[in-house]
């Protein structure tokens, strides 16, 4: 990469989005600071290239370059609804409550799902109260995700996504569709 703000990089991506649209991406950078929203109908691709710009598609190591130091796994913190189903799944998978009449498995608590975006050497008390205020999650904080509603999970979703980024200029957070399933005033406050 040339510079050394630039995060990652797309060049001269063509992907498949369906038998007969593609996505194609001539250029497109994206540096530390910038903050981007694409817009467009369904079935347009936006999924798409915020799937390869994370690094979760194959073709992402053909047409992404990423700032030297960047692995897409560790830095690059996604909200959308394919986490929030992968997340579901696994915590489901994991449940051993099904199998024995005194299990209790509640899983991953929303506490859990908050600081798991941090590194282990972070130290974000305040950072991760004002997350939990903010999006009105203090009540969920020892429910597991499995039990919450789809909106629910989404805000615990976002509020991952915040705390992993709040002082880590490594982070990118991808949101793709973020407010979807939140009730009217949730989605208000986070857009405030």
């Amino acid at each position: 990469m040339t510079s050394e703000d630039c995060l990652l990089r797309v060049d001269q991506a063509n992907c498949r989005i369906n038998r007969r649209a593609q996505l194609r991406v001539t250029h497109f950078s994206l540096r530390q600071g910038e903050h981007w929203c694409l817009f467009g109908g369904n079935g347009t691709g936006k999924t798409l290239l915020a799937n390869l710009i994370a690094g979760k598609r194959i073709e992402s190591g053909s047409y992404v370059t990423y700032r030297e130091e960047m692995d897409p796994g560790r830095d690059i913190v996604m909200v959308s609804f394919e986490e929030q189903q992968r997340l579901w799944q696994r915590d489901n998978r994991l449940d051993m409550s099904e199998y024995s009449d005194r299990a209790e498995d509640i899983g991953t608590t929303v506490s859990k799902l908050l600081l798991s975006g941090l590194t282990a050497d972070a130290d974000l008390p305040n950072a991760y109260q004002s997350v939990v205020e903010h999006l009105d999650l203090g009540m969920f904080l020892d429910k597991g995700i499995r039990f919450l509603s789809s909106g629910q999970i989404r805000r615990a979703l976002i509020g991952r996504a915040l705390i992993a980024a709040v002082g880590d200029t490594r982070k990118l957070v991808v949101f793709d569709d973020p407010l979807e399933s939140i009730d009217k005033g949730s989605r208000q406050r986070i857009i405030e």
